[in-house]
């Protein structure tokens, strides 16, 4: 599904994923993962340590990207979805893909592996 993109600041949306409404006991949503989430906040820190922001972007402006990853790591299909204008999205575009590989996916984390992944990055304030 689609997160809404309103005050979710530098947080990961949701991964699309498939599944009843069924709730096994004990089982974490892998969005919800300990796991996953410290692995999320890596790839947004690698990331935003190669965004180079285009000159007289707003501070607080927002990028949501979508990409999947794959077993090793790699990203692929990365797209923004929202950007303030496309400059903006396409130099984040760019520092997600320079990120990749990212570390190789485990055990704990290979529920994301192929889904559709959404970040929400955020201009920091100069």
């Amino acid at each position: 599904g689609i997160g809404v993109a309103t005050e979710v600041s530098d947080r990961f949306l949701s991964g699309g994923g498939t599944g009843g409404s069924g709730k096994a006991v004990g089982v974490v949503r892998c969005d919800e993962s300990a796991f996953v989430q410290r692995y999320y906040a890596m790839i947004r820190n690698r990331t935003m340590t190669r965004w180079e922001v285009p000159d007289g972007t707003a501070d607080r402006a927002k990028v949501v990207l979508r990409f999947r990853l794959d077993d090793s790591g790699s990203a692929s299909d990365v797209a923004f979805v929202e950007a303030a204008n496309p400059e903006l999205g396409n130099s984040a575009v760019a520092a997600l893909r320079e990120a990749s590989p990212f570390p190789p996916l485990d055990s704990n984390t290979r529920c994301i592996s192929e889904n559709e992944l959404r970040a929400i990055f955020t201009v920091p304030e100069a």
